[in-house]
């Protein structure tokens, strides 16, 4: 029979081959002969078969390495990683020494626990076949979830040394950089991967921001405003590049941002409308167009009347002008909205002292002050305020 076998195997005639070890009973085959039926069953596409004469088999040899292997491989075929990793977890522990067990026990790994756990699988399975890329992504996968960013940084380079051309490795690479903190090595990966054609609308947002974080504006407002003509709705983004570049007082990129974005936002909602009015409110006014400015402001607030960041700022145009009946109701407005609700009571006291009203400013301090007990300054405030009633109190005695 066995040599009947060879013959029919190698000339590939595997039903054949399979018809011959269906006429003996199960119990007349070796596991040996078991295991070749279960491979000539996958083979044929029949796994349910081949698994169930893989089960039968290790239920008479339960340490039979081969099996466990080849049912896991059955397993992974069939997207059932957690039937595979248990047995390929046998397969090792019963002393399975190939690439394949221990790195794919390393992939199942990282898939089902944590990436600590597939870091030796992949190192074991580099040591058998040192120049399996499958299995070097593998650990720069894991070295780079388990957050030891210099590993993967150095792994990476190394094999894109390899293959330069493969934009998941500058990807992952960025990724490793962003980890150590290494914003130069990230943007030049990114920017490499975008080069290759990776070009998504994520990697582009990733590159704007170091491109902003970096001191290149140019590239940073180009990016951006491919990524908003990609995704006119992702506006957000928009607001945290533009409040960025507020804090740093760059406000000539800021206004050359929002231009090229204005050209590529139609038909957004009026929730986000209301966002870049309330951006090119703020642009007027550190351009000192005051009245410009009001007019940003108030369409902000007539697109979206919880936008009270428009609300806050036009509240502060109004103080500005010592308009202090207009500033209150802003103020007032204002503090009926979660986001803002500190900055309107602040604002609200700023009128009260503006105008001289000492004890409503005192009042509105107070009520900051338990609201943010963290404020330490509100606290010094109040009492130098108490003071300053006092003595008023006591000149008119």
């Amino acid at each position: 029979m066995a040599e009947r076998l060879r013959e029919l195997l190698a000339e590939e005639r595997l039903e054949e081959a399979l018809g011959i070890l269906n006429e003996k009973f199960d119990i007349e085959l070796s596991p040996a002969l078991h295991i070749l039926k279960a491979q000539i069953l996958s083979q044929l596409n029949n796994r349910t078969e081949a698994k169930n004469t893989y089960l039968y088999v290790l239920k008479r040899m339960p340490q039979l390495v081969r099996a466990h292997v080849n049912l896991a491989k059955i397993y992974i075929e069939e997207n059932e990683p957690k039937a595979a990793r248990d047995h390929l977890a046998k397969a090792v522990s019963y002393g399975a020494k190939d690439a394949f067990s221990h790195g794919q026990l390393g992939y199942l790994n990282l898939q089902l626990h944590n990436p600590w756990s597939a870091i030796s699988a992949f190192q074991y399975a580099i040591a058998l076949q040192p120049e399996n890329t499958s299995w070097q992504y593998g650990l720069l996968m894991a070295l780079s979830d388990s957050g030891q960013s210099g590993s993967a940084l150095s792994l990476s380079s190394e094999l894109l040394k390899k293959d330069p051309s493969n934009p998941q490795l500058w990807l992952r690479r960025a990724s490793a950089a962003l980890q150590a903190e290494e914003k130069e090595i990230a943007l030049s990966s990114v920017e490499a991967a975008i080069r290759l054609g990776n070009a998504g609308v994520e990697n582009k947002k990733i590159a704007a921001q170091l491109n902003f974080q970096l001191g290149n504006y140019d590239r940073g407002i180009e990016l951006l405003s491919e990524t908003v003509a990609a995704q006119p709705e992702d506006i957000e983004l928009v607001h945290q590049a533009l409040s960025w570049l507020y804090q740093q007082q760059l406000w000539d990129s800021a206004d050359r941002l929002l231009s090229k974005v204005a050209t590529t936002t139609k038909g957004i909602s009026n929730n986000q409308s209301s966002i870049l009015a309330y951006h090119q409110g703020k642009i007027a006014h550190a351009n000192r167009r005051l009245n410009d400015a009001i007019k940003y402001f108030d369409r902000a607030v007539e697109l979206n009347v919880n936008n009270g960041l428009a609300i806050i700022a036009l509240a502060e145009l109004y103080l500005g002008k010592q308009n202090f009946t207009k500033a209150e109701l802003l103020y007032t407005r204002a503090e009926a909205l979660d986001d803002v609700r500190k900055e309107a009571i602040l604002g609200k006291a700023q009128v009260f002292l503006d105008n001289g009203d000492y004890p409503s400013a005192l009042r509105q301090m107070k009520l900051a002050y338990r609201k943010y007990p963290e404020r330490d300054d509100l606290k010094d405030n109040i009492e130098l305020l108490e003071d300053v009633i006092r003595t008023q109190n006591q000149a008119r005695l």
